[in-house]
């Protein structure tokens, strides 16, 4: 069962570069969308890019927690599951949206999709900080894991200060995808060194 179990972090942690790289491209698709929106004035489709896109992330965040050490594992990977749960009734909710399903519906009531966001930022924070502090990865990685969380409090600063400008919000999303590829190819270009990097997708950087 232990096997089993350690297999499986294993995997998901491998697996974990490519996540965040898929979910960079799909919020690349979301700043595109916002961009055509701000721009072009024209109306868009239900946006599936920007829930998938955090959902894979998430998931490669999931992964990832899964190297850092028995100490934090256990709660990272708890909340990482919470966070992905949300994610995945966002992701399945435009779908349906954009699939003429389900009716079309107002957005997330805002104290469902703050706690949503407030869940996803402490994991990507705590994630960056347990993986420094048992020595998976260094300063640079635990940087770029820690960059997604930043790019989310942004958000909501500039939905909650300023109001949600469309361009103030296409930057934002625009940081997201490039935070998410950047930390993708970091992981996925970088081999395990040190005594303590011995899980598989623990780097040093």
């Amino acid at each position: 069962m232990g096997v089993d179990s350690a297999t499986r972090r294993r995997s998901l942690g491998e697996w974990s570069p490519r996540l965040f790289l898929a979910g960079g491209l799909l919020l690349v698709g979301h700043a595109a969308m916002l961009a055509v929106e701000t721009f072009g004035a024209v109306a868009v489709p239900p946006d599936v890019f920007a829930p998938t896109g955090h959902l894979l992330a998430v998931l490669g965040l999931v992964g990832l927690a899964g190297t850092v050490g028995r100490r934090w594992r256990r709660g990272l990977r708890a909340l990482g599951f919470a966070s992905l749960a949300g994610w995945t009734f966002l992701t399945g909710t435009q779908a349906s949206k954009l699939l003429g399903i389900a009716p079309e519906t107002g957005p997330l009531p805002d104290a469902a999709a703050m706690a949503l966001l407030a869940l996803t930022t402490l994991t990507y924070g705590l994630v960056a900080f347990a993986g420094y502090r048992a020595g998976t990865y260094g300063p640079v990685v635990a940087s770029l894991v820690a960059a997604p969380a930043g790019m989310l409090v942004a958000l909501v600063v500039n939905g909650a200060v300023f109001g949600a400008p469309p361009v103030g919000t296409l930057l934002v999303a625009t940081g997201l995808a490039v935070a998410q590829l950047g930390l993708g190819t970091a992981l996925r270009h970088r081999e395990p060194t040190g005594r303590r990097a011995t899980a598989p997708g623990a780097v040093r950087g």
